[in-house]
């Protein structure tokens, strides 16, 4: 293991003066994660507990194991072959996988059920780290892609616990301004053992960091490595059998946000006039808007039901008001929208799409995955769209024409098939801390 750069009296003052700062936000903190516990009380069917976010940790939980630390559902999704491939070869580790968000909360469950614990990662307020690993004794803590927080961090460094930053990502547009946090930012780096980066230009924005090239490993992106499950594909089976999705064409609005099902909604409604058998399903990035969203679908005039519902009429729009049946969707639908790029989130993961050799369109908010888009939009994969006009053009084209359909649903596939190996990269990296 690498030895640890200790912090010098100007970084030990910069950390505190942050953790001054978050001490004066901790107010309007709470108040916003009391809102979003309203929002999605349960995610297992037991509500969560508020004092998880003051590094309260329930005494039922194992020690002394794997923290792994995940943001929401991307990073989920991005480190789940990871954290089964851990799982496999180290039984006697507990595992434990801490998200910020309480949609990430949902899909812990959702993916994992109960073969690792959950809990919200804290607050980074010193006192509160301090209580969370007192209690949880972590052997090896991972952080996901671009979760960097420097009094979590200080507790892995002062307890000696071995620190691995995994699927890191550092865009372009982002140096600039982790280069202005820098004070702040680049002491927090430099204690990572091992960086993992996904891609060469982060990579090289790491260094422009001033992290350490000894702590650098090129190991390229995890999310190339997703895998269809059994568990997807039995829900693929229920959608076509039990909720009236036959063989005609089915779009697919994937992990949307406000004011995304307006736009979708438009563009299907013309659509409709060409192709009056084709079917929309809805799937919300976030529980919270299940209800707002029907509404919004209902309010066209167009005929709809919920996943839920149990009168499951083969409407014209289904809103998926379930956790984890995206990627179910992926696997009967015959193209599909990716969220959050027409509501400039960044984009989510097309790649989850590619897997079903599905192709897509994605409005010009892609700064989440840049990399991975460029690649799926080179091999004719993925078009990226700027208007509703655009949208119904592409898709036009693409139900007219079952062999074009065909052909960039399978160069999105084999993008994904020519970049697999990250996993593997990874956890070689991750076991010799162990």
């Amino acid at each position: 293991m690498m030895a640890h750069k200790k912090e010098t009296f100007a970084q030990t003052l910069y950390r505190w003066l942050y953790s001054l700062f978050l001490i004066a936000c901790l107010p309007l903190l709470l108040l916003l994660f009391k809102k979003k516990l309203r929002m999605d009380p349960n995610y297992s069917g037991q509500p969560r507990k508020f004092n998880e976010r003051f590094g309260c940790v329930p005494t039922k939980l194992s020690g002394g194991g794997i923290l792994v630390h995940c943001v929401s559902m991307g990073e989920l999704n991005a480190s789940v072959q990871l954290v089964n491939r851990l799982q496999e070869n180290f039984p006697e580790l507990p595992i434990t996988v801490t998200t910020t968000s309480t949609t990430g909360a949902m899909h812990a469950y959702t993916l994992y059920k109960d073969s690792v614990q959950h809990l919200f990662l804290p607050i980074d307020i010193p006192f509160f780290m301090h209580s969370f690993f007192n209690k949880l004794k972590p052997k090896l803590v991972l952080v996901t892609e671009v979760e960097i927080w420097p009094n979590m961090i200080h507790q892995c460094v002062k307890r000696d616990i071995p620190l691995c930053l995994i699927n890191a990502r550092l865009s372009d547009e982002s140096l600039p301004m982790y280069q202005k946090l820098s004070f702040l930012l680049r002491p927090a780096l430099r204690q990572f053992d091992v960086i993992c980066a996904q891609s060469q230009s982060s990579y090289d924005n790491f260094t422009k960091m001033g992290v350490y090239k000894p702590q650098l490993k090129l190991t390229l992106n995890m999310k190339f490595d997703i895998e269809p499950s059994q568990d997807d594909e039995v829900k693929a089976t229920l959608l076509k059998d039990k909720y009236g999705f036959g063989d005609g064409p089915i779009w697919l609005a994937a992990s949307t946000h406000e004011p995304e099902e307006k736009f979708v909604l438009n563009v299907f409604a013309k659509l409709l006039t060409n192709f009056p058998t084709l079917r929309l399903i809805l799937v919300p990035r976030h529980p919270h808007r299940f209800d707002d969203v029907y509404l919004i679908a209902k309010a066209t005039g167009l005929t709809v039901t919920r996943l839920s519902d149990d009168d499951r009429a083969q409407a014209q729009v289904t809103v998926v008001d379930q956790m984890g049946w995206l990627k179910a969707c992926y696997c009967i639908c015959s193209q599909a929208f990716i969220g959050g790029s027409i509501a400039q989130k960044g984009g989510h993961n097309a790649l989850e799409c590619a897997m079903y050799a599905k192709p897509m369109v994605m409005g010009t908010s892609i700064f989440n995955n840049p990399g991975i888009v460029e690649m799926l939009k080179a091999q004719g994969s993925l078009d990226l769209i700027e208007s509703e006009e655009q949208c119904f053009e592409r898709l036009k084209d693409l139900l007219l024409d079952a062999n074009i359909n065909e052909a960039k649903g399978q160069a999105g596939l084999a993008v994904l098939l020519n970049n697999r190996g990250a996993v593997e990269m990874t956890y070689q990296q991750v076991t010799d801390l162990l």
